[in-house]
């Protein structure tokens, strides 16, 4: 989350009475901390004068998920400084603000989300009536070193009991698991996959549900994930079947990284050596794609090194299932598909070459 509220105050308006309360400073450590644990709030006492009191953790009402996007991609961090109006009712009706981060965006932020989120008891007076009050703290709106994270399983596609990750800990994701490439020109977005799970709890298949616009962060995310082990998804018996489960990657570029140099551009063809693709499917009569075999001749330069090797054709094959052939008589059967690609040259057609002469 962002580590926040240094300070807060809560103001009775129809009172001289005030209040200034500390609230736990959450350290800025290396991981996003785990979440804040408070004793239970204890409303006012009935019969005596009290300012408004939060009614849960105020370290609840911002989180790292409320980052505006274009402060995260730039690296923006910031302090804003807020009052709220609290009406009888204990709920925020105004947000001033009194300190800017110097980011309208962190600013708006803020107030945004704790109006939507905060919950009081309502100020008291002396006859233990509810009346309007304030209260004020600040936000710190800070980056964590390490951001980048794997989700469980987000869409369940197997019934009645999905395939579930055994070890959580591999959803965290390490600094050193940045593609360099990604690193290197200042690439974060979203990936979403689909996982195969087979009855032993193994990846046999990750496709790519939604690119994050960057191959390799997506080539990474399919890499990181069949490492992972699960406990399979079981049938209506119990018994072990095979399932899907489906994963969004969230790559945030860690602390510090932004800004880097990158590498001096040499001017370069991709397209100057000829070469062909063959991607051999062979699928059984069930639509399972039972064998997998590739071709690979040239260089193609033009796509990201390493993406397109006879080995990761087969390993990130469009698809591991399908809905089976079919015979003239209608009947399922199994059935080979090629794909091809080539690369070629051609003369350009003397019309286009005198076009471009005049």
């Amino acid at each position: 989350m962002p580590y926040w509220f240094l300070l807060g105050t809560a103001i009775a308006a129809s009172a001289p009475l005030s209040t200034t309360e500390t609230i736990t400073t959450v350290p800025v450590v290396d991981a996003p901390p785990p979440p804040l644990i408070s004793a239970s709030p204890v409303p006012p006492t009935p019969g005596k004068p009290s300012v408004a009191v939060p009614k849960d953790n105020p370290g609840s009402w911002a989180t790292t998920n409320d980052y505006p996007t274009r402060a995260l991609s730039e690296r923006r961090e910031g302090t804003t400084g807020f009052k709220l109006s609290i009406d009888t009712i204990g709920s925020p009706t105004v947000c001033t603000i009194t300190q800017s981060s110097g980011h309208a965006d962190l600013d708006e932020a803020t107030c945004s989300n704790i109006v939507r989120r905060a919950r009081f008891f309502p100020a008291q007076d002396g006859k233990g009536r509810a009346i309007q009050g304030e209260w004020a703290s600040r936000v710190r709106w800070q980056i964590p070193t390490v951001f980048s994270t794997a989700s469980q399983t987000i869409a369940d596609r197997s019934f009645p009991r999905p395939p579930r990750v055994a070890n959580y800990k591999l959803l965290q994701i390490k600094e050193a698991d940045y593609p360099a490439d990604a690193l290197l020109e200042g690439f974060q977005g979203r990936s979403e996959i689909v996982l195969s799970i087979s009855t032993s709890g193994l990846v046999t298949n990750c496709n790519i549900a939604k690119t994050s616009g960057h191959m390799s962060l997506d080539q990474k995310s399919c890499d990181l994930a069949r490492n992972w082990k699960f406990n399979p998804a079981t049938g209506k018996d119990g018994s072990a079947v095979e399932g899907f489960s489906a994963h969004s990657f969230d790559w945030r570029l860690p602390k510090g990284s932004h800004g880097v140099p990158p590498a001096p551009v040499t001017v370069r063809n991709p397209f100057e050596k000829p070469g062909t693709m063959t991607l051999t499917l062979d699928f059984d009569s069930e639509g399972k794609l039972a064998n997998c075999q590739s071709e690979y001749s040239g260089e193609f330069s033009f796509l990201p090194k390493g993406m397109m090797t006879p080995e990761q054709m087969c390993k990130n094959a469009p698809t591991g299932r399908v809905k089976p052939f079919v015979d003239k008589d209608g009947k399922d059967e199994p059935r080979r598909v090629i794909l091809k690609f080539e690369l070629t040259h051609q003369e350009l057609p003397a019309s286009l070459t005198t076009t471009e002469a005049n």
